[in-house]
């Protein structure tokens, strides 16, 4: 049976992509493939971007259930005045879980009108941050454990902003990397793929 050219499964997957998505596989390829280190036609990418868009579906009949059970890597979970994350598992939800206002739960990877230029997984990525934020921040997701039977809330922090935003950035960072396949961002964060931008460690 001959085999399927990868270039060829990525433009299978860009046709079945959920109409209501704001971003492409393609350019959700791109910013895995930095997350990932990976060519944006490799098999891993591929995978991935396969597993982020059934993650949504799943997030619809996950939330049918009344209250499911949540843990989390922290205990007490620590008091801040806003998170900075990135749109990993239910951020809907992520200010109830961390007992603060939803106003103060900031996406990194949402679309945004005056995106600042930062280094992020390696290369130059347009970023939402906000201009003004509290002193006190954490990195935060709350997403699906195996089998999708109950919740997990990671968090990191408390880190004090501006003063520790590389600290902050290299934490958003390890939470994506923890979780690729419920990462679904509003766009494409960096203007190329990472065979482009990191020739000399992707390729």
């Amino acid at each position: 049976m001959p085999q399927i050219a990868p270039a060829t499964k990525l433009k299978r997957f860009v046709q079945r992509s959920r109409r209501n998505s704001l971003i492409s596989d393609d350019e959700l390829a791109v910013n895995l493939s930095l997350v990932l280190h990976e060519p944006s036609t490799s098999d891993a990418v591929i995978s991935a971007v396969r597993e982020s868009r059934n993650h949504p579906a799943r997030s619809t009949q996950f939330r049918a259930h009344n209250r499911p059970p949540m843990t989390s890597n922290v205990d007490p979970i620590p008091t801040a005045d806003a998170c900075l994350t990135a749109s990993v598992g239910y951020t809907s939800a992520l200010a109830n879980a961390l007992s603060i206002h939803a106003d103060h739960v900031h996406r990194i990877d949402a679309l945004s009108e005056h995106p600042q230029y930062v280094r992020f997984f390696g290369a130059a990525a347009t970023l939402a941050i906000p201009v003004s934020l509290p002193h006190q921040v954490v990195v935060a997701a709350l997403v699906d454990r195996p089998r999708q039977r109950s919740m997990h809330l990671d968090v990191a922090g408390v880190y004090t902003w501006p003063q520790q935003q590389s600290e902050t950035l290299r934490a958003i960072e390890r939470l994506i990397q923890a979780y690729p396949d419920q990462w679904n961002p509003s766009r494409q964060l960096w203007s190329a793929k990472a065979e482009k931008l990191l020739p000399s460690e992707v390729y």
